[in-house]
């Protein structure tokens, strides 16, 4: 608000610099929350990418195993690997910044004669 008095000077009040402090300081902040909300969003979208990928890399290297037809030999990878009692292969994986666990297990083939393979992988999201 500006005066035009001859005894006083032209500016702003103290109330009206503090409002506009108080504005400017909500309106950063907001715009700080989407900017860190966005950081987040695009980290959790990258671990799934990665999941992704370690998960075809999983498929890429049973799928010649799983179409041999000598399943039940010891030159298949998937018929002597470590195993537990149902079946399910586990295998860790570490990359620098992404730690999670693959597993996966193959049926035995039907009356189709096709195998499913089921890959699961798993990963901690940092709390935040």
């Amino acid at each position: 608000m500006f005066i035009k008095n001859k005894g006083m000077k032209k500016g702003f009040s103290l109330l009206e610099i503090v409002i506009s402090l108080i504005i400017l300081g909500l309106t950063l902040a907001g715009i700080f929350s989407v900017f860190i909300a966005g950081r987040r969003y695009t980290e959790r979208s990258r671990r799934k990418l990665v999941s992704l990928n370690v998960a075809r890399q999983v498929i890429e290297k049973i799928k010649e195993d799983v179409r041999r037809d000598t399943w039940a030999s010891s030159t298949n990878r998937l018929s002597t690997g470590s195993h537990d009692a149902a079946g399910i292969y586990t295998a860790p994986v570490d990359f620098s910044d992404w730690q999670g666990t693959v597993t996966y297990q193959v049926g035995d083939a039907g009356t189709s004669g096709l195998r499913q393979a089921t890959i699961n992988v798993s990963w901690n999201e940092p709390s935040e």
